[in-house]
């Protein structure tokens, strides 16, 4: 585990890999033991779960400062761990007649209390949108044995200046010809890529 998420921070600016490996380890992963797991018995406050994980108060300090302030880009680290998994796992891309599937799609991370929200994402259980922050997700698809495993590759920002869901759709689907290789197909998810509101 610690050499997987080493892989992800490797990239960072020195010094604030550390704290952003500090910040992963507080991190809970589904059945994995050796993650501390303290995000989640602090419901997600990031202080918190440093102060518990059994960090120092130094160590705190430059975690959160690693986190907030460090030079890194998510994007990068996503490139880490994809990395990792391709060369230490079982996982393999999915073929179709010889090509590769990339999918994009959109997500909300729903913010009912945020005051001044501008954003929103269709709530499944509520059947309408909600204040949220909207980001756009491209992932390759694969398989570990028999089950299919989506890998992320990259997280899409809202445009600067926009907030309708067109916007960030429009961004997915730039970003996914961008970096489509000779051997890619594109898969956007376009009943959840179209706009609800």
């Amino acid at each position: 585990m610690m050499a997987a998420l080493t892989a992800v921070v490797i990239r960072a600016h020195v010094g604030t890999n550390l704290g952003l490996l500090h910040v992963l380890w507080a991190h809970p992963l589904e059945g994995v033991s050796l993650v501390s797991g303290q995000l989640f018995s602090s419901r997600g406050a990031l202080l918190p779960a440093l102060q518990s994980s059994g960090l120092s108060d130094e160590e705190v300090r430059h975690a959160w400062q690693a986190s907030c302030h460090g030079v890194w880009d998510i994007n990068e680290l996503i490139g880490g761990h994809v990395s990792w998994v391709k060369h230490n796992s079982d996982w393999q891309a999915r073929r179709y007649g010889g090509y590769r599937v990339v999918a994009g799609d959109m997500v909300g991370f729903f913010r009912p209390k945020l005051k001044n929200c501008q954003t929103k994402h269709i709530h499944p259980i509520a059947g309408y949108a909600l204040p949220a922050i909207e980001l756009g997700m491209i992932a390759e698809i694969g398989h570990v044995g028999q089950q299919r495993v989506p890998i992320l590759t990259q997280i899409v920002q809202m445009p600067a200046g926009h907030v309708d869901h067109k916007s960030l759709r429009a961004a997915v689907i730039q970003e996914l010809r961008a970096h489509q290789s000779a051997d890619e197909v594109m898969a956007p998810r376009t009943g959840h890529l179209r706009s609800r509101c």
